[in-house]
C-alpha cells in the first residue's frame, strides 16, 4: 500500500505539473496574452 500511495502522489503532481502547464501555454495564456494587448 506505502509504494501505491507514493506512486499515486508522483502521478498526481506529475499530472498537476503537466496541466497547469498545458492551461497556461494553451488558449488560457492566449486570451490573457490578448487582453494585455
Amino acid at each position: 500500500m506505502q509504494v501505491v500511495q507514493r506512486i499515486s502522489k508522483e502521478e498526481v503532481q506529475k499530472f498537476h505539473a503537466s496541466f497547469f502547464l498545458s492551461q497556461c501555454s494553451g488558449s488560457s495564456s492566449r486570451d490573457l496574452w490578448h487582453r494585455d494587448q
